[in-house]
């Protein structure tokens, strides 16, 4: 007798299968190598903060705001070997290390008032555990310090400089959803509603009306006027946690008033109209031959105009999240997923394989030098996040499929 005829299609759709899997293994591989990179780069208090967010987001979704219970606690232990699975350990002993427990600030800014908040939502996780209770006092203090001892722009953005009152773009990933996950850990609604207003305020400055995009620093010492992408970046990531603290349902929540609801539904409003204005205008701006956006995005003819990875990965790893978070906008076959889906390959392509270092990237000391830097802590965390809420995204679209 002879044997059965083969079924082709099974076979092609089991190679494809194993191509699939082959294709994540090795991408795996490649963001575990560019997240060792990160923490060995990592130097300065924004780096640290970026780091300890982007293991959480890789190894711990469910603890973030993105997740299924970002309210409540995890497990953890002072050896760092707490009784999990190693992975929730490691961003918490990660930023254990750099967390100071005494002063107003969580770590020291180097001047800079908003960049050590990065730390916050890692200082609060590590706080809500009782021996732990001499980070959630440094949260605390870091939180009175941000609101009522730092300098303040004419109206009323909170400063991102110590000394002087300067808005950078950059803030806005540090201080907000710090402080919006400040104010939903401890029942504080109208610190949410002020994480959402400086949101708004720094829109109010930064924000160009001809193009959406929005300008590195507005301030008396620092002032950079360009379209910084990997500022915008900052800020549309910043925007999207934010924005995710105010939609998260927690296991513990209780019904709440009708009152409240109107009111997180008209910050989910105000939040989601400026993400999508600023994302317009990225995408209205366009893409290098590389498929990466430029430094700074509109100076065309300047040397510091380069194709870079950096703000390429903050924007696509932010878009993922919103495809979640606001699927009938920013999902589905919209021109914000499509864009991500063709910057994420483009960023891909940029790895080295062997090192997980990606290349060109920005010098984030020097936003206008002309050389791109060999690396960056902050930018192989974009790598790393553009990973995770990739990975989200699709396990999610999955879901509805199957639903």
């Amino acid at each position: 007798m002879a044997p059965p005829p083969q079924d082709n299609n099974n076979n092609n759709n089991n190679n494809n299968n194993n191509n699939n899997n082959n294709n994540n293994n090795s991408e795996e591989a490649l963001i575990h190598k560019a997240l060792e990179q990160a923490k060995s780069l990592a130097s300065h208090s924004w780096e640290y903060g970026t780091v300890a967010e982007a293991l959480l987001e890789l190894y711990n979704p469910d603890m973030t705001v993105f997740g299924k219970s970002p309210f409540s606690g995890c497990s953890y232990d002072n050896k760092g070997d707490g009784d999990g699975d190693g992975a929730e350990i490691e961003a918490l002993a990660y930023a254990k290390r750099y967390i100071r427990t005494e002063g107003g600030r969580l770590v020291d800014g180097e001047g800079s008032s908003g960049d050590p908040a990065s730390l916050g939502v890692t200082a609060l996780f590590l706080g809500q555990q009782q021996q732990e209770q001499s980070y959630m006092d440094a949260a605390h203090r870091q939180a009175q310090t941000l609101l009522y001892h730092t300098p303040r722009f004419a109206n009323g953005a909170i400063s991102h400089r110590e000394s002087v009152a300067e808005l950078w773009s950059d803030s806005v990933y540090m201080v907000p959803p710090f402080l919006a996950y400040y104010g939903r850990m401890c029942d504080k609604p109208e610190i949410v509603e002020e994480a959402v207003r400086q949101c708004k305020l720094y829109r109010d400055v930064l924000a160009d009306p001809q193009t959406g995009l929005w300008r590195h620093v507005v301030g008396p010492e620092h002032e950079d006027l360009g379209f910084w992408s990997t500022g915008i970046g900052w800020a549309v990531m910043g925007m999207t946690r934010v924005l995710a603290t105010v939609m998260a349902q927690d296991d513990d929540d209780h019904s709440i008033e009708q009152q409240q609801q109107q009111q997180q539904q008209q910050q989910q409003q105000e939040l989601t109209d400026s993400i999508k204005s600023l994302l317009d205008g990225v995408i209205l701006t366009g893409r290098g031959t590389n498929g990466l956006v430029r430094n700074y995005m509109t100076d065309q003819s300047s040397p510091f105009n380069f194709e870079e990875n950096a703000g390429t990965a903050a924007l696509a790893s932010a878009i993922f999240r919103l495809a979640v978070l606001c699927p009938d906008i920013f999902g589905s076959d919209s021109k914000y997923i499509n864009w991500a889906l063709s910057a994420r390959e483009a960023v891909l392509r940029h790895i080295d394989p062997d090192t997980g270092i990606v290349f060109p990237v920005v010098n984030p000391m020097d936003p206008k030098d002309p050389r791109p830097a060999r690396a960056s802590a902050e930018a192989q965390c974009f790598v790393v996040l553009m990973h995770a809420a990739y990975r989200d995204w699709v396990a999610h679209t999955q879901r509805r499929k199957v639903s």
